[in-house]
C-alpha cells in the first residue's frame, strides 16, 4: 500500500502545485501587466516595470497575450496606446489625443488595439474597459475594477484585444439567491446557506450571503463582504439581478448589475485581493431550486473518488502478488 499512498499524495500535490501557478497571474508574469498604481481609487500612474498594483491583461482577457516587445512601438489608441504619462511613476495622465507635450511617455501595450474614451458594448466579446481616469487630460487614475468611479463622472477608457481572444466572463456573484427571489425569509436562510458554499470567494475572512431588495420586493441579491487593509474597513459587492430571459429547456440567462460600497473606515482605496465586483451574466437552471443538485465534485464525490482510487491500486498490487 506504499505505493497507493504515494501516489494520492502526488495527486495533492499536483493539484496544488496547479492552484499555485493558477494564482500568480500578473504578478507572476509582468509581461501581462499593462501599467502599474498606487492604489486602485484617484491613483497616479506608472509604467510597468515601476513600483504599484498591476493592471493585468490577463485578468481582463484569455488567453494570456504572448507577442514579442509588448511595451513598445504604440503610436496611437488604435494600436494598444492607452495613456499618456509626464513621468514614468507618480504621474498624471492624459487620453493620448489631449495630451499636452510635455506628456511624452507612453502606455503602450500591444495586446490591445481600438482603444477608446467610453464604455463596451455589451455584446462585444473582445472589449473590456481598462482604467477610468478623471479627465481627459492632467487625469487621476481608478482601475477597471473600481466601479464606483464611474459613478463620479470619471471616463472609461475601452480596447479590445488583439487575435484570437476573448473577454473574460467575471464571477457575477452566486447565481444561487437569484433563485430565491419569490420569498424573503427562503431568500436570506435557505439562500444564503447555499451561496456560500457554491463562489469561491466565500473562504477566509470573506462573508457570502443572500439579501433581501426590500425596494425591489421581489430580488434575492447576492453579497460579498470582504475586510480591507484598515482596521474596520469593509468593501461590499452587492449582485443584484436586472433582467432576465425566459426559460429555454431548463436554464436561463440572467444579467446582474454590480455595485460597491465600502464603510467609512477604508480611506486609501487598497481592494482587498480577490475582490472583483463586475456586472455580467450567468446561466443558471429554471425551476425549483431545492429540486437542484450541489455542482458536481462536492466533498463526497472527493472522498469517494479517493477511496476508488486506492481500492483500484488495491487490487492491482494484489494480482500482482498472485
Amino acid at each position: 500500500m506504499k505505493r497507493e499512498a504515494v501516489f494520492i499524495a502526488g495527486l495533492f500535490l499536483f493539484f496544488s502545485l496547479v492552484s499555485f501557478a493558477s494564482a500568480l497571474g500578473c504578478s507572476g508574469t509582468l509581461n501581462q501587466s499593462i501599467m502599474k498604481i498606487p492604489q486602485t481609487d484617484n491613483a497616479h500612474g506608472a509604467l510597468w516595470n515601476q513600483s504599484g498594483i498591476n493592471i493585468c491583461y490577463s485578468d481582463l482577457f484569455s488567453p494570456s497575450y504572448t507577442g514579442q516587445n509588448l511595451h513598445d512601438g504604440c503610436t496611437d489608441p488604435d494600436d494598444g496606446l492607452l495613456l499618456k504619462l509626464y513621468s514614468k511613476n507618480n504621474s498624471h495622465a492624459s487620453y493620448p489625443t489631449f495630451a499636452l507635450d510635455s506628456y511624452n511617455i507612453s502606455v503602450c501595450y500591444k495586446g490591445l488595439e481600438d482603444c477608446r474614451i467610453g464604455s463596451c458594448d455589451p455584446d462585444d466579446n473582445k472589449c473590456r474597459t481598462i482604467v477610468y481616469i478623471s479627465n481627459k487630460t492632467n487625469a487621476h487614475i481608478s482601475s477597471w475594477s473600481f466601479i464606483p468611479a464611474s459613478d463620479r463622472g470619471y471616463l472609461p477608457i475601452s480596447c479590445d484585444c488583439v487575435g484570437n481572444c476573448n473577454k473574460k466572463d467575471f464571477i457575477v456573484g452566486s447565481t444561487m439567491c437569484y433563485e430565491f427571489s419569490e420569498n424573503e425569509e427562503n431568500c436570506e436562510i435557505d439562500g444564503t446557506d447555499l451561496a456560500a458554499k457554491t463562489d469561491p470567494r466565500c473562504v477566509g475572512g470573506a462573508l457570502c450571503e443572500c439579501v433581501w431588495n426590500v425596494s425591489a420586493a421581489t430580488d434575492c441579491s447576492f453579497q460579498l463582504t470582504m475586510p480591507g487593509e484598515e482596521v474596520g474597513c469593509d468593501y461590499i459587492c452587492t449582485y443584484s439581478e436586472s433582467e432576465a430571459t425566459e426559460c429555454s429547456g431548463s436554464s436561463k440567462v440572467i444579467r446582474t448589475l454590480a455595485t460597491t460600497t465600502k464603510t467609512t473606515s477604508c480611506i486609501n482605496g487598497l481592494l482587498p485581493e480577490g475582490f472583483v465586483c463586475q456586472s455580467g451574466s450567468a446561466t443558471i437552471a429554471c425551476g425549483d431550486l431545492e429540486e437542484a443538485s450541489l455542482p458536481f465534485f462536492g466533498a463526497w464525490q472527493f472522498i469517494i473518488s479517493l477511496v476508488s482510487i486506492a481500492f483500484i491500486y488495491a487490487l492491482i498490487g494484489r494480482k500482482r502478488l498472485i
